[in-house]
């Protein structure tokens, strides 16, 4: 069964984090995109926002010095 309460929730988050991108820039927008994301899929707070800070920071660093890509 599809839990279609979830879907629209993610879909809703979608919308809303395409709509920050531009005037929050990059990190901001994601890290509360990403954490939004997965307390609204069942992780506790710290948890989500450790990862949601984690994965922000990692792919900054990726970007910036690996690719040397700037991002917004």
């Amino acid at each position: 069964k599809i839990a279609w309460r979830q879907v629209v929730a993610v879909l809703v988050c979608l919308v809303l984090y395409l709509l920050a991108f531009h005037a929050a820039g990059f990190a901001l927008s994601t890290f509360l995109f990403a954490a939004v994301l997965q307390m609204l899929l069942g992780a506790k707070w710290w948890s989500s926002a450790l990862a949601a800070g984690a994965m922000v920071i990692l792919v900054q660093l990726l970007f910036i010095n690996l690719f040397r890509v700037p991002l917004p």
